[in-house]
This record gives structure tokens, C-alpha cells and sequence, in this order.
């Protein structure tokens, strides 16, 4: 805050611990913040991108926020919001794609194995 004071070493965020000596920061509620973490404060980040998400174009997945168009399948970009899909090493996939690139066949049918 305006009357506060402290070591240099310590005027650090408080998330990233990056120094802020010299660069914009943000005093919010007993904490201070670098403008990256000041403004995750407010908005959420996109998984996708890591812009911070300012329109309503958002949909949460997974625990994490996604811009809208970002939350598609890794392989054909079909955006995902309301759909079902599998998440495979924190990407996700339509179900199509997703049995296309990693199912395994049945060797009697030749169906996918789910």
C-alpha cells in the first residue's frame, strides 16, 4: 500500500516471487502482484493461449478456463463446449479423432475398443 515499506529483496509478487523493483505492480488486498498475476486476479487465463479471457466467450473444463474457440479438439480444431471429449496428456479430442489416433481395433470386428 502507499504507506507500506520493505526491503528491496522482498517487494517480490506473490504468486511468481518475481522482483518488482522498478517494474508496474499492483497492491491488492495485502498482497502484491506483477501485472501478469494482478490481472489473473480478475480474470481467468486461457489453457490454450495463456491470454486472460476479458469477453464472455469463456467455458471452464478439466478445472481450467477456456476461451471458447480454444476449447477444441487437438487434431480437427472442432470446438468442444457441450460436447463430449477425452482429455489425453491435458489436450482434449473429439471422440472421432480421439479413437482415429489412439484407439485400439478389435481384431475380430475391427471396432474400437472403449
Amino acid at each position: 500500500g502507499p504507506n507500506s515499506c520493505w526491503h528491496p529483496a522482498c517487494f517480490v509478487c506473490s504468486v511468481c516471487q518475481e522482483l518488482l523493483v522498478d517494474l508496474i505492480y499492483f497492491y491488492r488486498e495485502g498482497k502484491l502482484y506483477c501485472g501478469r498475476h494482478h490481472a489473473e486476479t480478475l480474470k481467468p487465463r486461457c489453457s490454450a493461449c495463456d491470454e486472460i479471457i476479458l469477453a464472455d466467450e469463456c467455458t471452464e473444463a478439466e478445472g481450467r478456463a477456456w476461451h471458447m474457440k480454444h476449447f477444441a479438439c487437438l487434431e480437427c480444431d472442432q470446438q468442444l463446449g457441450g460436447q463430449r471429449y477425452i482429455m489425453r496428456d491435458g489436450r482434449p479430442y473429439c471422440l472421432t479423432c480421439f479413437d482415429a489416433m489412439f484407439a485400439e481395433y478389435c481384431d475380430s470386428c475391427g471396432e474400437p475398443i472403449k
